[in-house]
């Protein structure tokens, strides 16, 4: 009898655990993702572009066609690209950006100003679409959003 008590208790939180997951699988964005502690899923919609959005300010976007180029001397016109193209709010100067790689594959990393916020943008080529991974906050909690945010990247994989 206490066995069986047991075994209910242990059967109790497991699913109480997984319940309480926060990892992300789309087949809309056809992307798998687990997001920092506490964000949650607030919407997904078929677009286009393809959105999933997280509160904290957090937002993937799938876009199906042709990536923009990437021309290293002129990362402003890939964010401008990308505020076209995938619909991306980032309201503000570009401040940096620089090239580089996720479990997922190549991306470009840019950051942007703007008046009281702060926005991160991961542009990340696939083929025959690419994927933007955006954060934006007020900046005063900018920092710690964005050291999260950055750390959940390499959870990012594709699916089919």
């Amino acid at each position: 009898m206490l066995g069986a008590m047991r075994l209910g208790m242990v059967l109790m939180l497991l699913l109480g655990l997984s319940a309480c997951s926060t990892s992300f699988d789309s087949a809309l964005l056809k992307v798998r993702y687990v997001p920092p502690s506490g964000v949650k899923l607030s919407s997904e919609e078929a677009g286009p572009p393809a959105v999933a959005r997280f509160s904290q300010g957090i937002e993937l976007r799938m876009v199906t066609g042709p990536a923009p180029a990437i021309d290293e001397a002129h990362f402003d016109l890939l964010l401008d690209a990308l505020r076209d193209g995938a619909k991306v709010a980032a309201p503000g100067k570009l401040v940096s950006a620089r090239p580089g790689t996720l479990s997922i594959g190549a991306v470009v990393r840019l950051e942007v100003k703007g008046e009281g916020t702060r926005s991160l943008v991961y542009f990340i080529p696939l083929e025959g679409r690419y994927l933007v991974a955006s954060l934006t906050a007020p900046e005063a909690r900018y920092g710690m959003l964005e050291a999260q945010v950055e750390r959940s990247l390499s959870s990012l994989s594709t699916r089919q």
